[in-house]
């Protein structure tokens, strides 16, 4: 099973990533350039927007203390309202149910909330 499921969209063709194994790791890719090779192939690994989703987490609570609470009360995948994934610029957008996002490329990463640019 894949927690990002249906809530990764491609930027270029418009349609959803889908969760695939790759050397042992889960990752996602576009599903167009699944079934037809008609978009890019960039993958996204699932342990990255984990580990940006559980950063976010932190930032937002900003006590370490409720962190370990709010983790085991909510599955961190129901914290992610949808995501988005430039392949041509390997950029990555995720957004929060909360109202916030955080914004990720191979260049940097930064969090903000929604009211920010």
């Amino acid at each position: 099973m894949y927690l990002f499921s249906k809530r990764i969209k491609c930027l270029s063709c418009g349609k959803n990533l889908r969760g695939i194994k790759e050397r042992n790791k889960s990752k996602y890719v576009c599903s167009t350039y699944h079934k037809t090779r008609n978009c890019v192939r960039k993958v996204v690994e699932e342990e990255l927007i984990v580990d940006l989703v559980n950063e976010h987490k932190k930032i937002q609570l900003n006590r370490p203390e409720l962190y370990n609470l709010f983790h085991v009360e909510q599955a961190i995948e129901d914290y992610v309202k949808n995501i988005t994934f430039n392949p041509d610029t390997n950029e990555l957008t995720i957004y929060y149910v909360d109202g916030t996002k955080s914004y990720f490329s191979d260049k940097q990463q930064t969090y903000w909330s929604l009211g920010m640019t």
